[in-house]
């Protein structure tokens, strides 16, 4: 079961509040753990779709190795249907989530997927896209050609339908630039519909990190951190 209190690690926690902060509801979900076998459940976002049920997305401990996850639940809390994605002896962090104007949903984030060494830092930037019944409808993985790391942060849609994904890579190596921290960068990467890239940008080159994305009428803001 996934619903339900874990007391050795993490668990997934969502809460309810009405206009003036009382509480109405809160709930707890996860994998039962123990103290020699413990059992991560970590939420990192929330959405909802047309329905008003709740789009809940992060990272658990399955079977040996962190996987994505996506737990759809109706307006009270209660589970609906529970996916996870990854991989034995492969690591798979889904750092964010949003729910596009068709209700499909979109995860997006981190896996070592593609590496013989899953405890590599250099992963690869992944989007998944499901429908409402959490069916697959694609899996890609996006890797540059240096392969120093690529992580999805973020995840907006645009108001042409596009997937616009706020992301941290240590690749590129012609944008590098000395600073006193590891050289990440900002980016922002668009995805027409069915997962191909349409652009990709790189910004703010001497230390960036936590790109967040949101869309506008005209294009997108991203906000992060830089050693500038």
């Amino acid at each position: 079961s996934f619903h339900g209190v874990d007391r050795f690690t993490n668990d997934i926690f969502l809460l309810k509040m009405d206009s003036l902060g009382n509480v109405l509801w809160s709930k707890n979900y996860g994998n039962p753990g123990t103290s020699n076998a413990p059992s991560y459940d970590e939420s990192y976002n929330i959405a909802t779709d047309s329905k008003g049920n709740l789009i809940v997305g992060g990272r658990c401990f399955f079977n040996g190795s962190f996987r994505a996850f996506i737990l759809k639940a109706d307006s009270m809390g209660i589970p609906i249907a529970f996916k996870t994605y990854g991989a034995i002896d492969v690591r798979t962090y889904g750092f964010a989530l949003n729910v596009d104007q068709n209700d499909n949903y979109l995860v997006t984030g981190a896996t070592s997927i593609l590496k013989s060494d899953f405890n590599t830092p250099n992963t690869a930037l992944f989007v998944i896209k499901a429908d409402s019944d959490l069916k697959t409808i694609f899996t890609n993985v996006y890797q540059p050609i240096d392969d120093s790391g690529f992580n999805g942060e973020s995840i907006d849609i645009g108001p042409d339908g596009k997937y616009i994904i706020g992301f941290t890579t240590r690749s590129f190596k012609s944008h590098q630039v000395p600073g006193p921290q590891a050289p990440d960068k900002m980016g922002v990467l668009s995805l027409n519909q069915d997962g191909t890239i349409n652009k990709a940008y790189i910004y703010n080159v001497k230390g960036s990190q936590y790109t967040k994305v949101r869309t506008t009428k005209n294009g997108f803001y991203i906000s992060g951190f830089t050693t500038l």
